[in-house]
């Protein structure tokens, strides 16, 4: 089953994660809430609807007490805490990394509230809901109808679900449900994986990964499972987890200050009218972009850092705020690098916003002349790209999408 399992999500990951993955998640979290829903309408669905009113209340009233709880004066519970709490502790620092870069891709547009509501405050509330459903269902049908056999049972947390269906109306469908479902997050576990390797290897992360990195990476996932999971079972699996989540814990308070940093960063980055490319700012710097020439290296440097920054962020502002349909293309190569920056208009032609390394080759002195060259649909013959910092090039962007859209109202009308 478990050959199965990885060979199929491998083969998922082969389709990209527009075709495969977000698929894959989507009917998940589907089928999930179906399930979650009959074994709600299937057992006692007003007691349920009522504890789990209470448990939203218990979890926000004991948030802070409960979270601060070693139990060092409740040393009877002192095994449960560290089998539990201290393991759990370790599973979400080992998993978090990996887990805040796949968001984080995912997360493109969203603003700060946004995101806090998409990841942090909307989950809450679903494993709130889950819990409820699936804690106090089986603590319902333990005390009324299995007269105690689910809590004789609870240390075989493998059939535990199953034996709990079994007292449910249609336990058939509910337990065939239940493993269609362990076995899709088996696959969307094993995808997350070679995506988030995928994504720290691979050296340009706006470019899809090559197949052979995905089959590489499932194979070693795969591989790694196979060999902890003979010689030790769950147990050496969870060891092993526990074991690398420390080194992820100290990594995690310096990505915390990374954070705090870049906040402030951006804060300070937007309070600041962006108004430096017409008041003369920065003319020191352009001016000796005019007059020396770039080598070759320096250009496609350029190109790759300050241009191609400046144009994901605007177009994440452009996708994420104001819902426009903005593709960037790059290509570089040895013999053509550029950028084209485009926003969709179904009305007319797309405005688009084009930077060129142009190199000319002078025959008399056997010299090559490097530039970067703006090309747009106001502007087709192009001009030299005098631009220094990733602010003034979003400005001049802007100010050509203005001119478009004024000409595109003037042809309209």
């Amino acid at each position: 089953i478990l050959v199965s399992v990885f060979i199929i999500a491998i083969l998922i990951s082969l389709q990209g994660i527009a075709n495969g993955f977000r698929i894959l998640s989507e009917l998940n979290l589907g089928v999930t809430f179906l399930f979650m829903l009959l074994v709600l309408l299937f057992g006692p669905t007003i007691y349920l609807i009522s504890a789990f009113t209470e448990n939203i209340g218990t979890y926000l009233s004991g948030l802070i007490r409960i979270g601060f709880k070693t139990y060092a004066y409740d040393v009877e519970h002192l095994d449960w805490f560290m089998d539990w709490t201290v393991f759990y502790w370790a599973w979400w620092f080992s998993w978090a990394p990996g887990f805040g870069i796949f968001i984080a891709r995912i997360s493109r547009g969203r603003t700060l509230r946004e995101f806090i509501f998409g990841v942090l405050m909307v989950p809450s509330l679903f494993f709130v809901l889950w819990f409820t459903v699936f804690g106090n269902g089986a603590i319902w049908v333990n005390e009324h109808l299995a007269k105690g056999a689910l809590g004789q049972a609870v240390n075989n947390v493998g059939s535990l679900l199953f034996d709990f269906l079994s007292y449910l109306p249609y336990s058939g469908l509910t337990k065939t449900l239940a493993l269609f479902i362990i076995t899709l997050f088996f696959i969307v576990t094993i995808n997350f994986g070679i995506y988030t390797l995928n994504n720290i290897a691979i050296e340009d992360k706006s470019q899809v990964s090559p197949r052979w990195q995905s089959m590489f990476w499932g194979g070693l996932l795969s591989a790694v499972t196979f060999v902890l999971y003979l010689f030790g079972g769950i147990e050496i699996l969870q060891s092993t987890m526990l074991f690398f989540s420390l080194p992820f814990a100290l990594l995690m308070s310096v990505m915390a200050w990374s954070l705090l940093k870049g906040l402030r960063f951006e804060r300070q980055y937007y309070s600041t009218e962006v108004s430096d490319l017409w008041t003369g700012a920065n003319w020191r710097s352009r001016l000796r972009q005019l007059v020396i020439e770039p080598k070759r290296d320096d250009a496609i440097l350029h190109l790759k850092t300050t241009a191609l920054l400046a144009m994901r962020e605007l177009r994440q502002l452009l996708i994420g705020t104001y819902g426009l349909n903005v593709t960037l293309q790059q290509h570089f190569g040895r013999d053509n690098n550029q950028l084209v920056f485009s926003i969709e208009n179904g009305l007319a032609e797309d405005f688009f916003y084009q930077i060129t390394l142009f190199e000319k080759p002078e025959p008399e002195t056997a010299q090559v002349h490097h530039a970067l060259m703006v090309s747009t649909n106001i502007q087709l013959e192009g001009y030299p790209l005098s631009i220094t910092n990733e602010e003034d090039l979003i400005v001049d962007i802007l100010q050509c999408y203005e001119r478009y859209m004024k000409e595109l109202d003037f042809v309209i009308s």
